[in-house]
């Protein structure tokens, strides 16, 4: 058994994707028989994460040890009224005069109330420290922990696909003495921690290019958790149309895409009929139009946030599921790419064309969409949904990405 102090800002009942990773690996080591204890950002929303019942046995036992991060809350906002607007300002100028690196990294200030709650809790007797974010600003000021208590074993996740990421996290509004510093709180982490666990080869290959042991960097994709499906009732559809599903978040650099699927169905009379176009979760708010016109009010649909077993159902009902990547990001499997593979359905992929949309054609899971092949791609689709041919072949394996089997790569890696 190992004792284990999981960091991880966005644990549950924090709202948001970053949470998710982590509360299904804690919720499987306790299973496993190790010592869990978990620290999280103090929750300041009354939003709740959908994955608050893998996080539920831990809370049980007084676990989750919630910290104050110290950032404006107002910075997370957008500012409306003018009282708003001047609160923004200041609190943008106190960040700028206390953070040198990314002031829009939730975290900067965080370790101010993290390192000496963690400090404490290492003299505890923990052999193992998991941290998860990308590398900004917390996880080097627990990097300098580690000559302190040179015995633990330090392991920094990036759970998001943050390398070279042009688009997360603000990075494109830094300037380039703010950009330097993450480069180099980034080699702090890197230097430091025993561990460095991706979640692909593309960022595998970026931090050895960066003159890091390869022995130290490790992958442990994202994966999909069986009991998240395991009341999702089968009721198929009684519609003759095909059926897409999207579920999750749309992100608002992905809408080119979508903005392409809805012009060419507007043009296209006999795919506006043969088709529908499900959207479960969320949408930006310049999305909203798409899902308003009446000429598509039956063939392009939005139905808003549903409970987690219900998404489930929406997607085993489906002929199809579709993942809207941005242009910056097609090379990333999601936690919603191994959750629709799980459940055999291949995957309609709307982006440039890239390794993502390379991987299901190759392994023959699902089809490239790019704004220019719309038409020919779902005509394709129609082919192979009148052939019964819209299922994930049975001789390609998944069990691989089930977070059981990657808990012990994860395991491995302890002391």
């Amino acid at each position: 058994m190992n004792k284990i102090l999981l960091v991880c800002y966005s644990f549950p009942p924090n709202p948001g994707i970053g949470g998710r990773r982590w509360a299904k690996f804690a919720k499987y080591l306790v299973k496993s028989g190790h010592y869990v204890e978990v620290i999280n950002a103090k929750l300041t929303t009354k939003k709740l994460s959908i994955w608050n019942k893998d996080a539920q046995l831990l809370h049980e036992k007084n676990h989750v040890h919630s910290i104050p991060t110290g950032y404006p809350e107002i910075i997370k906002k957008i500012p409306k009224t003018f009282f708003q607007k001047i609160q923004y300002k200041l609190s943008l100028e106190y960040l700028k005069l206390n953070v040198k690196g990314n002031l829009y990294d939730k975290s900067s200030l965080w370790h101010l109330n993290l390192i000496p709650f963690i400090q404490k809790k290492l003299n505890e007797g923990f052999d193992t420290i998991i941290c998860t974010a990308a590398p900004f600003h917390y996880l080097s000021e627990v990097a300098q922990l580690k000559i302190k208590f040179p015995s633990v074993n330090f392991i920094a996740d990036f759970r998001d696909p943050w390398a070279n990421n042009r688009i997360s996290y603000g990075i494109s509004d830094l300037n380039q003495k703010r950009r330097l510093e993450e480069k180099h709180l980034e080699s702090s982490v890197f230097e430091s921690f025993d561990y460095l666990v991706c979640v692909d080869a593309i960022h595998k290959t970026y931090i050895k290019s960066l003159n890091i042991t390869t022995d130290k960097i490790k992958i442990i994709p994202n994966g999909f958790d069986p009991e998240d499906f395991s009341n999702s009732e089968a009721k198929r559809r009684q519609d003759n149309r095909i059926n897409l599903v999207f579920t999750g978040s749309l992100y608002s650099k992905a809408l080119s895409h979508l903005d392409a699927l809805y012009k060419v169905l507007l043009e296209n009379e006999e795919l506006k009929q043969e088709f529908v176009f499900n959207f479960y979760g969320s949408i930006p708010k310049e999305a909203q139009y798409l899902f308003e016109n009446d000429a598509l009010q039956s063939t392009l649909i939005f139905h808003g946030k549903l409970p987690l077993r219900e998404v489930g159902e929406k997607i085993v009902t489906s002929n199809l599921a579709m993942l809207f990547l941005t242009d910056e990001l097609n090379y990333a499997k999601s936690t919603k790419f191994y959750e629709y593979i799980y459940l055999r359905k291949k995957i309609a992929v709307f982006s440039k064309y890239g390794a993502i949309n390379k991987y299901v054609i190759n392994n023959e899971i699902g089809y490239s969409i790019e704004p220019q092949n719309i038409t020919e791609s779902l005509t394709e689709i129609k082919k192979d949904f009148y052939k019964n041919n819209l299922n994930v072949p049975h001789d390609y394996s998944i069990e691989k990405y089930s977070i059981q089997t990657l808990l012990n790569n994860l395991t491995n890696l302890l002391n």
